[in-house]
């Protein structure tokens, strides 16, 4: 499994800003939940708002990743959710997102990608999510994790088909049991 290293922003792509680089560095920070390291559940919506008008202008696919991560006790720890948004970030390229979505939901938007490579690289995080204990008793056989993976074009043409047809994704990846499923098709209208 092939891992990035996360690059903060910093001079390697921002050092012509100077003194203002501290400035977007303070700015990103606001966006992110303070608790978890991810982007809030707006932020992440705007964020997914906006890959849906650069697909609308230039035709250019993207992939929404819908997870949930449940145990039999109940609660993820604060930890295990630290831990996973990590791992995370060592898959997924620079140009990618990951936020809080719904609950216990999260989602990862993947700009530029077609479903069948967003399915690979859910398949990428699920490995490093089970790779070894998120926190204390929190292991890949306590863990259950579901991917729901869906795209544009691939399941419409409006952030409505693309939300429905990742949540249907999901759903389908805990009833079925298997923890990573791509939505194939049109999604009825149904949110």
């Amino acid at each position: 499994m092939e891992i990035n290293m996360p690059v903060p922003l910093d001079e390697e792509t921002l050092g012509f800003l100077g003194s203002e680089l501290a400035q977007v560095q303070s700015l990103q920070n606001q966006l992110l939940e303070p608790e978890t390291g991810l982007y809030g559940y707006s932020t992440f919506l705007r964020f997914l708002e906006i890959e849906f008008y650069r697909f609308e202008a230039y035709f250019i696919p993207f992939t929404l990743v819908l997870f949930e991560m449940k145990t039999s006790t109940g609660e993820i720890p604060q930890e295990a959710i630290s831990t996973a948004a990590l791992r995370i970030s060592l898959v997924i390229r620079k140009l990618d997102l990951v936020g809080h979505f719904d609950n216990n939901t999260y989602g990862i938007l993947l700009p530029g990608t077609r479903l069948a490579e967003g399915v690979l690289i859910a398949g990428k995080i699920l490995k490093a999510l089970t790779a070894s204990s998120l926190a204390p008793g929190m292991n890949k056989h306590t863990l259950k994790i579901s991917f729901g993976v869906a795209g544009l074009p691939d399941n419409g043409n409006d952030l409505k088909s693309l939300v429905i047809a990742a949540q249907a994704a999901r759903q389908q990846a805990l009833e079925k049991n298997f923890p990573v499923n791509a939505f194939r098709g049109l999604p009825e209208a149904k949110l």
